[in-house]
């Protein structure tokens, strides 16, 4: 990034934490951070560069949150459910703006539902499509919750044979397999 010229780094896209240039070349400016004398990105962006003032900035891209904060509301679909205890789910929509790139939520088992749950997957499984709710971020790891009526499987797929399942009172019922199958279900379901 450094050994780059002023013209060639104006407008380039940026992640949070990396390098846009030393102090000695620029004074930090809005949306980066200096640390020992480099310059960082705080958010995701492109370069902004005013040579009058030697000031270095990243402006915002897109409108609204870029990535998911506590108390968010978003949209992903379940990746994986590892040892009936955690959920991965790609987050693929904060609010109503779709992300460009996904990030990765986890869904604790005591965080889909107020009642004990023995089996997991009667909840959610691989390749369902679910509302959550970011409740806190750790170590860059966003945890999400499922409790609440509005949240849960916004689109489950039959394990069966992949097809959607159509919501029939409290439980998902696959026309082509003539199945029902149980999930944690949003009151939105099928409205995706």
């Amino acid at each position: 990034m450094l050994r780059k010229t002023v013209n060639e780094r104006v407008g380039q896209f940026v992640l949070p934490g990396q390098t846009v240039g030393v102090v000695e070349e620029f004074n930090p400016g809005i949306g980066t951070f200096e640390v020992n004398g480099s310059i960082y990105s705080k958010i995701i962006g492109t370069i902004v560069i005013d040579m009058y003032t030697r000031t270095i900035s990243v402006a915002r891209r897109g409108k609204g949150p870029i990535f998911p904060i506590r108390g968010n509301i978003v949209e992903g679909q379940v990746t994986a459910v590892l040892q009936n205890k955690i959920v991965f789910v790609n987050i693929y929509k904060v609010g109503k703006i779709y992300l460009n790139r996904p990030f990765t939520g986890i869904i604790y088992i005591s965080r889909v539902s107020r009642e004990y749950i023995k089996n997991l997957l009667k909840y959610v499984k691989p390749g369902d499509l679910v509302k959550a709710k970011v409740i806190s971020i750790k170590n860059g790891a966003f945890q999400l919750s499922l409790i609440g009526e509005k949240l849960g499987v916004i689109r489950g797929y039959c394990s069966q044979c992949g097809q959607t399942l159509v919501r029939r009172g409290k439980k998902l019922y696959c026309p082509t397999c003539n199945r029902y199958e149980e999930r944690k279900i949003a009151v939105d379901y099928g409205e995706v």
